[in-house]
């Protein structure tokens, strides 16, 4: 969810571009609901070895992205995208991983002054930036939204199922 806002930015600036994400199987529920995510790739090869590395590497090679922006630095994925030779590696310029990028934006996250998703926002604009394009205004919350009619069919069923009496108010 950290994540969503950047998304958003992205998808706002470029709305003709494909957004990818990498991403491990537990969080693929709420990448599916992203309205700015357009594919995502399973990721739960874990291992920290350069041989699990290079196999993400291969993967990532498939797709022939012109562009990468790793909104958290580790190790094994900025080696597996330096290995992939996609042109353009943006991320947080804080950790060893950042040798294997070649756009990189210095961060103190650690500190924590400001919140995580502000972070992320941040390396978005880098990219904007990078691209020498004018960054559009960050879009606002909810960023993630139901249509009046699905919120209502779900109430209906989730009080009939357990069986609510529908006028009462819900609070969860």
């Amino acid at each position: 969810m950290l994540a969503w806002p950047a998304l958003s930015l992205l998808k706002k600036q470029y709305p003709d571009s494909t957004i990818t994400v990498l991403i491990p199987s537990y969080t693929k529920p709420i990448a599916e609901v992203c309205p700015s995510i357009d594919n995502i790739i399973i990721d739960d090869q874990h291992k920290g070895t350069i041989a699990d590395a290079l196999h993400l590497s291969k993967k990532l090679n498939q797709y022939d992205f012109d562009a990468s922006i790793s909104l958290y630095s580790e190790m094994r994925t900025s080696l597996a995208l330096w290995l992939s030779r996609i042109p353009r590696r943006i991320g947080p310029a804080t950790k060893l991983a950042q040798l294997f990028l070649n756009k990189k934006l210095k961060q103190k996250r650690s500190s924590s002054q400001k919140p995580e998703y502000e972070y992320n926002l941040d390396l978005i604009r880098h990219f904007i930036s990078l691209n020498t394009d004018t960054a559009v205004d960050t879009p606002q919350p909810p960023y993630l939204q139901f249509d009046a009619l699905e919120i209502t069919t779900l109430r209906k069923n989730y009080t009939n199922e357990n069986n609510i009496d529908a006028s009462k108010k819900l609070i969860f």
